[in-house]
């Protein structure tokens, strides 16, 4: 009877451990799929970054040929 137990107890804990991990790749795998999504959107406004940057510079009243201090 105690081997019942026993064996019940270790089936639980592979069978909890085997959730957690199906869960938690699930997770990571919605976060590499965003990140490709944003990566393919902002390869594709690309141009339109580009151009909001430098308005938002000639707006602060910056020359485009002003070096950008590194951060």
């Amino acid at each position: 009877m105690l081997i019942l137990c026993e064996a019940g107890l270790v089936l639980t804990l592979l069978i909890g451990g085997l959730i957690g991990l199906t869960l938690t790749k699930a997770h990571y795998d919605q976060i590499a799929m965003r990140q490709r999504q944003y990566e393919a959107e902002v390869a594709e406004n690309h141009e339109f970054y580009a151009a909001l940057a430098l308005y938002r510079r000639f707006k602060a009243g910056k020359s485009p040929d002003d070096k950008v201090p590194a951060a």
